[in-house]
């Protein structure tokens, strides 16, 4: 090696160092820059020739070259904004200098996004370096267009400024008071068949009798104003084929049926044909048995149909004296007709039994049909299911209606629904023994069983002239309840939001652009990729901590957050930090220092001998 390769060697020493210390000045400059990543010197030496005597010096040099560290993670960081997200693990964020689509796509870790951050009107969220957020559109049914860079567009917030939300769920839980007087529509003047509500028109007095229990409650609807539903229950006979005595005629279960006013004597028949089973009781005089039908009081009377059953044991009536002393018998069959016709006519007048308002004879038909709608429940098959059809309690019915107000849009005062609520839903629900809804039921995933209790209401137009304010509701029964005390309601529930404003924009943990308005709805509007690459690292720098694809960091694959593609995972409401460690950096600047001073001692030193040399040859 000669003595002016040294001073080669000590030169390339002095501008290796000299570029080290520049990227660690890069470095400390950028300690405070939100994703940034630092990168280091990596010196190789560089042989200028060669001995061909092994172990003989030849001169040389040292180079440097500036590697990334891109693929470092740097300290994660809460802000408090909901907009800004953060990367944990692999993954860029797909941005553009623009909104233009035929820019090229740019990656950066820098999450600082808000859509006003340089602009109050702006609505495309970008970072604080410049650079817009490019994300896949969310549809109304929760889906994204694809998985490529093709299908990601600016994530523009302001396609919703304001939105309202219409109701479509509603859950309440009501008990319905057992000890409500039941309605008997046989004994309503005149006597009818159920329902004991009706829809007045044209004016007339509404012929329904007084609701026993109304519920209003505030819904919205698909412009997100605001509307009232009111929910009625009437407690009823229930629909199974049932005859009463009529209401002039009162009994006291102590009383002797033989030789009383009506005319009754011993050997009379009640006779009751469910068309399948035949069944009597006959009076006779005192002790009767009631096991062989025998009656003489009307506790007698009440105990044998009590114990007439089927071929099964199954209980075919259910006779009782109700609050007024009417001797009224029901099927419990809620499908039979029962013909008493045949009983022996002094019997027939000393009961004064009330004829089957639609027949007009003492042939009793079912009032309603629990499996076809008919004019007592029309939208019986939107009602929850009935869980028991065969022998249902025969005490627990309720007429269940649902009404809006007055149309506001009918203004005609000789319409028929001018100034009338109008009835949108009715039908029959029936209670258990333990005060539980009667209605199907299935198993949850954890085995519990669930009381399948949803009415799904028809379409619900509070307006006609708007049929855009129209909306679809279904109401959750399961938690409706029948126990003795007071009419109660415990909670309610419904989705529906009125209009609001857009107040802020939300990253979440999935990538979901959420946009928050003041009704407290969030509308889900894109999807956030990460989009990876094979060597980080190799990534072209570009200015404001955002990079460019290269040959050597390999072609960008565009992941669906939790794919579990190799891709991180976001962090709401904070940042990134730089990856630069400061104490290290400070460790590797006195080393370059060092380094330098004594390639530049070396290069001195050289100095110093080629002058001797010169000295020495004059």
């Amino acid at each position: 090696m000669s003595l002016f390769g040294s001073l080669v060697t000590a030169s390339s020493g002095i501008n290796a160092q000299s570029k080290s210390t520049a990227i660690i000045a890069n470095n400390i400059a950028n300690v405070t820059t939100t994703g940034f990543k630092r990168s280091e010197a990596a010196f190789f030496d560089m042989v200028t020739s060669e001995s061909e005597l092994k172990g003989s010096a030849a001169s040389g040099a040292v180079t440097v070259n500036r590697v990334q560290r891109v693929d470092q993670q740097g300290q994660i960081q809460e802000t408090g904004f909901l907009s800004n997200v953060s990367i944990t693990g692999n993954g860029f964020f797909p941005v553009k200098q623009s909104a233009n689509p035929a820019e090229e796509f740019l990656y950066t870790r820098n999450g600082t996004f808000d859509a006003a951050i340089f602009s109050p009107t702006e609505d495309v969220l970008r970072n604080d370096a410049g650079f817009f957020l490019y994300a896949w559109p969310i549809d109304s049914n929760g889906n994204i267009p694809g998985n490529s860079l093709a299908s990601l567009v600016p994530a523009d917030v302001s396609i919703v400024e304001t939105t309202s939300r219409p109701t479509t769920m509603i859950e309440t839980a009501i008990n319905l008071n057992a000890n409500q007087q039941i309605i008997n529509p046989h004994s309503l003047t005149p006597p009818q068949q159920l329902p004991v509500s009706q829809q007045s028109i044209n004016g007339v007095p509404d012929p329904s009798q007084p609701a026993d229990f109304s519920r209003s409650l505030t819904v919205f609807d698909n412009l997100g104003a605001s509307r009232e539903l009111v929910f009625e229950f009437r407690r009823v006979i229930g629909p199974m084929a049932h005859f009463s005595s009529n209401t002039n005629t009162a009994f006291n279960q102590s009383d002797v049926l033989v030789g009383n006013p009506g005319g009754a004597i011993v050997g009379d028949i009640l006779e009751l044909n469910d068309g399948t089973n035949l069944s009597s009781v006959i009076l006779t005089n005192a002790p009767a048995n009631t096991a062989l039908g025998q009656a003489n009081t009307m506790q007698d009377l009440l105990s044998a149909v009590n114990n007439f059953t089927d071929g099964a044991g199954n209980r075919l009536y259910d006779a009782q004296l109700d609050s007024t002393g009417q001797l009224l018998i029901q099927a419990t069959n809620p499908a039979v007709t029962v013909d008493i016709s045949n009983s022996t006519p002094s019997i027939l007048n000393d009961f004064n039994f009330i004829p089957d308002p639609s027949s007009g004879t003492l042939v009793f038909n079912p009032d309603a049909s629990l499996t076809a709608p008919g004019a007592a429940n029309p939208q019986q098959n939107n009602f929850p299911a009935f869980g028991n059809l065969t022998n249902p309690s025969t005490q627990n019915w309720w007429e269940m209606r649902v009404l809006t107000p007055p149309d506001s849009s009918i203004t005609n005062p000789l319409d028929p629904l001018f100034g009338q609520s109008i009835e949108i839903s009715k039908g029959l629900i029936n209670f258990d023994g333990n005060g539980r809804l009667n209605a199907a039921t299935s198993l949850d995933a954890s085995g519990n069983v669930v009381i399948n209790g949803d009415l799904t209401l028809p379409t619900v137009s509070f307006d006609a002239s708007t049929p855009t304010e129209d909306t679809s509701i279904t109401l959750d029964m399961s938690q409706f309840s029948q126990f003795a005390g007071t009419f109660n309601v415990s909670f309610t529930e419904q989705n529906g939001a009125p209009l609001g404003e857009r107040t802020n924009v939300e990253i979440t943990r999935d990538g979901t652009i959420v946009a928050l308005f003041s009704n407290g709805v969030r509308a889900e509007l894109y999807k956030i990729p990460l989009v990876n690459f094979n060597n980080a690292n190799g990534l072209q720098e570009i200015s404001g901590t955002a990079y460019a694809e290269s040959a050597e960091s390999g072609i960008a694959e565009v992941l669906e957050i939790g794919s579990n593609m190799g891709e991180g995972f976001l962090n709401g409401a904070s940042i990134e930090a730089s990856n630069v460690d400061i104490a290290n950096e400070f460790a590797h600047l006195i080393v370059s220092q060092r380094a330098f001073t004594m390639s530049s001692q070396l290069m001195n030193t050289v100095d110093e001998m080629t002058e001797r040399l010169g000295q020495l040859s004059r």
